[in-house]
């Protein structure tokens, strides 16, 4: 085919044309605009603008100012009505003040590429003398119009150092003095750092609270002026010009106020240390009595600590003292054979022979011997060795015929320490020997703690 010198000038024309309208396209960021300042986890849209139609555009987004970027998603806006040139952001958690977007498309087989100006995400630091931060979730009230907090507003030198951003009711917002507030009668949570837990005050706190925010002092004529005038004793009535200690002085011989200090009654459950009372008083740790024990429903007190159960044996193998006892002196039966509570069985040298000291609990008591007539024989009880009494439940034998004593009782100790002894009850008694092995005991007693 041939072709002729007009055709080859109207087709490089042609071509020379398309060329620059590719060359001419161009996109851009509508939004973000610049100085926005986003909180991370909502969401954004993402608007462009292209003078021509933009295929397969890429979205990265830069928390370094451009150096690195990362890709968040793809878009297109082929289509005529250019409803893929909005993409809907959520805001990530990495929180900079220098993001920015960058958008890649093509044009024909040309590359075009637009860069959003900086903005920030997340807690930005305010500049000139403010040092004030706006953290997630901070900027929430739906008086504050959107873009009325960005970046130029957090970082204008008309922060002044202990300011706070408040809503100024009209979509706005503006920078006031924290101490300015505070005059005015209310301290809220608006006010606080993160974190921290607001205390409500309310009327004039002028000359009355001072202080910062780790340390508040009540001024002491508030508390004297204020809080305790008017309350009276023989000291005096506490007036504004009182100091605190002489405040307390008066306070001190009040009787009034001294009283239900005194005897103070309590109608519900008592905790210590327990956060929840379920009973009268509740303790979380260790009860100490240091004097006069723990009195039980039945009346009785206990002073000492129980010493749980247990056992103990005591034997005589040589026949003297034991071959005269008269009644209400002690057999001598002082060889321990086992004593599992020392504690609370102690024999000791008592009443012309042995006696045995038995702290609280429930005893039984098992005695045997052999006596060279007729004779019975008990067991003496008392609160010390030297004032015994026979108990008539415990005696053992008889006047008339039995030699061979076997006896058994039981012994029940209160409070106080019980004395007990083992003696004759009519006549002399006189132990016998019995058997002819060497070791072989004349007289026993078993001392059984069973509680």
């Amino acid at each position: 085919m041939r072709i002729s010198s007009f055709s080859v000038a109207l087709l490089a024309v042609v071509a020379l044309s398309v060329g620059s309208v590719f060359a001419a396209t161009k996109m851009s960021f509508i939004t973000p605009s610049g100085g926005e300042v986003f909180i991370p986890g909502e969401t954004y849209n993402v608007s462009l603008s292209a003078n021509g139609n933009v295929k397969s555009i890429t979205l990265e987004l830069s928390t370094d100012n451009g150096v690195t970027f990362t890709q968040l998603g793809l878009t297109d806006d082929t289509f005529i009505d250019r409803p893929r040139r909005t993409f809907v952001w959520k805001i990530p958690a990495t929180q900079s003040a220098n993001t920015v977007l960058r958008a890649t498309g093509q044009v024909g087989a040309s590359p075009v590429t637009a860069l959003s100006s900086v903005f920030s995400i997340g807690n930005i630091t305010g500049g000139g003398g403010g040092g004030g931060a706006l953290g997630p979730n901070s900027v929430t009230n739906p008086t504050i119009a959107p873009g009325a907090v960005d970046k130029t507003k957090i970082s204008s030198s008309g922060a002044a150092s202990g300011s706070v951003l408040s809503a100024d009711g009209s979509g706005g917002a503006f920078w006031s003095p924290v101490n300015l507030l505070i005059q005015a009668g209310t301290i809220t949570t608006a006010m606080l750092a993160p974190g921290a837990t607001a205390t409500n005050f309310s009327g004039n706190l002028v000359g009355d609270v001072t202080g910062t925010q780790g340390a508040t002092a009540i001024a002491a004529s508030t508390v004297t002026g204020k809080a305790l005038t008017g309350f009276s004793s023989g000291a005096g009535a506490i007036n504004a010009s009182d100091t605190l200690l002489s405040a307390i002085n008066k306070l001190d011989g009040n009787v009034a106020l001294k009283a239900p200090l005194a005897s103070p009654t309590f109608t519900g459950n008592v905790g210590i240390g327990a956060t929840s009372a379920t009973s009268k008083l509740a303790v979380a740790g260790v009860i100490e009595s240091t004097s006069g024990g723990i009195k039980f429903p039945d009346g009785t007190t206990q002073t000492t600590a129980a010493t749980g159960t247990g056992a103990a044996q005591f034997v005589r193998s040589i026949q003297a003292p034991n071959n005269s006892v008269p009644p209400g002196t002690a057999f001598t039966i002082d060889t321990q054979v086992i004593n599992s509570v020392p504690a609370a069985i102690v024999a000791s040298a008592g009443s012309g022979g042995t006696v045995y000291t038995l702290s609280t609990g429930v005893y039984v008591l098992d005695y045997e011997m052999s006596l060279g007539s007729a004779g019975s024989v008990g067991l003496y009880t008392g609160p010390t060795a030297g004032t015994l009494a026979l108990d008539t439940n415990s005696i053992a034998g008889s006047s008339t015929a039995t030699t061979w004593i076997h006896g058994r009782a039981m012994v029940v100790v209160g409070a106080s320490p019980v004395v007990v002894a083992v003696s004759s009850v009519v006549g002399t008694a006189s132990v016998v020997t019995a058997g002819t092995a060497a070791g072989f005991f004349l007289i026993r007693l078993t001392v059984l703690k069973i509680q």
